[in-house]
């Protein structure tokens, strides 16, 4: 039911979207695990496994930060607003007010 739900709706729980190859990946693991022989079942999961992967790897492949790109936080760990200058809780200092 897993790998069908991932085939057909493209979100692998817990990890996030699932891109084409692993959909693909997912529903002959689907077709593999309806035959309950062992053969089937270590293909299905195997063929599950790799879908796995491959969105991890993707995700973690767009997450990726660009080193060109400056972040949104100041050395100290704070949101920058635009242009570098700080976020407008810590214009009056600290911004820890109640």
């Amino acid at each position: 039911m897993f790998a069908l739900s991932v085939a057909a709706g493209g979100y692998l729980l817990g990890i996030g979207p699932a891109p084409a190859v692993a959909r693909v990946l997912t529903g002959l693991a689907a077709l593999a695990l309806l035959w309950l022989s062992l053969w089937t079942v270590l293909t299905g999961a195997a063929l599950l496994l790799a879908a796995v992967l491959v969105t991890l790897i993707r995700r973690n492949a767009h997450e990726t930060p660009d080193p060109a790109r400056p972040t949104d936080l100041d050395r100290a760990g704070r949101l920058r607003g635009p242009a570098g200058r700080e976020h407008e809780g810590d214009r009056h200092g600290g911004g820890d007010h109640v």
